[in-house]
């Protein structure tokens, strides 16, 4: 039995056994970090395109608030796919966002805003709704990330 007592130590205190153990061990740490940090870079990326494509439909169903561009039967249904979106917009849009949008609808919801007032201030208002809309687009490109800086009077006839 003392001779396989002293074999073991012998064993274990060669150097070549604790380096192989040390690249085992180090070996499934870094294989555990690596998945843990691919799996980190999906959802993130997942979280990325969901908020892009929301955003994208938000920007694209905007049209129903601009006069002009299409038939109202278009624009009522742009307005109500604005609207779906912007319920599942809490989920996921930035708070800056969140504002913007939520003062554009206040503006743009509100017909009684512009009961009994003169032609200028309509006029106003729909330029203030206009100024708040293209923050919020602003404010979407900065959630994105998006490379540039851009104001609202950059936007020219975007709305």
């Amino acid at each position: 039995m003392s001779n396989f007592t002293s074999d073991a130590v012998l064993f274990l205190s060669n150097p070549v056994f604790f380096a192989s153990i040390t690249g085992i061990v180090g070996a499934v740490l870094g294989s555990w970090f690596t998945y843990i940090l691919a799996l980190r870079r999906f959802h993130r990326e997942k979280q990325y395109e969901n908020k892009l494509s929301r955003y994208l439909l938000l920007v694209d169903k905007m049209r129903g608030f601009i006069n002009g561009i299409g038939d109202e039967d278009e624009r009522k249904k742009d307005r109500k796919a604005f609207a779906d979106s912007y319920r599942t917009i809490w989920l996921y849009g930035s708070a800056k966002v969140i504002k913007h949008v939520s003062s554009f609808l206040d503006i743009t919801l509100n017909p009684q805003r512009l009961e009994g007032k003169s032609e200028d201030e309509k006029e106003r208002i729909k330029d203030d709704a206009s100024k708040i809309l293209k923050k919020a687009v602003i404010a979407m490109r900065k959630d994105l990330k998006a490379k540039g800086r851009l104001q609202a009077k950059d936007f020219g006839l975007f709305f």
